[in-house]
């Protein structure tokens, strides 16, 4: 399983950081009245929190990454743990590669039928691989077909 686990984080990734070449126009509604696009820059961590505090956020990252590959270096996944971490794993390089290189994360994606910050392709992957983690967390180890 974690060749899929690798697999599922080198998709992410790449998905993210092709999306963020993408020219994108000021602001503009994707799906009217439910997803926008914008281009933003988010020197913080999630919701802007900690803005302007590149060092932070970065160590923040680091710490993240190398906390996943020690779970997953400590035990076989299973397809659902495989899933979830791929997704994180993919979500937070993306956002890493972003800090390191610019100072910032890109967030281009709007909800505009909520007040609702813009976020990213990797904060997605990052939101979903955790609800994925946590929903094998709570299943009992049979049911989840690992």
């Amino acid at each position: 399983m974690k060749h899929l686990l690798a697999r599922v984080a080198l998709a992410a990734l790449g998905a993210d950081l092709a999306l963020k070449l993408v020219p994108l126009p000021p602001r503009r509604a994707l799906l009217p009245g439910v997803l926008g696009l914008t281009r933003l820059r988010n020197t913080g961590v999630a919701f802007g929190l900690l803005p302007d505090n590149p060092l932070p956020t970065l160590l923040l990252g680091v710490l993240v990454m190398l906390a996943m590959a020690a779970w997953v270096g400590s035990r076989a996944p299973n397809r659902l743990e495989a899933l979830g971490a791929g997704l994180m794993l993919g979500g937070a390089l993306g956002n890493l590669v972003d800090r390191a290189l610019h100072g910032a994360v890109l967030d281009y994606l709007e909800p505009l039928f909520i007040r609702f910050p813009a976020f990213n392709l990797a904060d997605a992957c990052l939101t979903l691989g955790a609800a994925l983690l946590a929903l094998a967390w709570l299943m009992p180890r049979g049911r989840q077909h690992g």
